[in-house]
């Protein structure tokens, strides 16, 4: 899977509220043409477990000129 990365990497989130991040991929690294997946890992400091976050990108061969 090509590159993925979160900023902020790190953040803190009060109860009931919410909060963005924006994830980044980087094609570049992607290879072959085809769908690629990732799993964005969320950790957390409650006693509830955070399920990953299921990344996809889809990269499609060069246009033919």
């Amino acid at each position: 899977m090509p590159r993925l990365s979160a900023a902020p990497a790190a953040f803190a989130v009060g109860a009931g509220k919410s909060r963005t991040a924006t994830v980044t991929l980087t094609a570049s690294a992607a290879g072959k043409p085809g769908v690629h997946y990732a799993r964005l890992a969320v950790r957390t400091s409650t006693p509830y477990p955070a399920e990953p976050v299921t990344v996809t990108l889809t990269v499609l061969p060069p246009a033919s000129p």
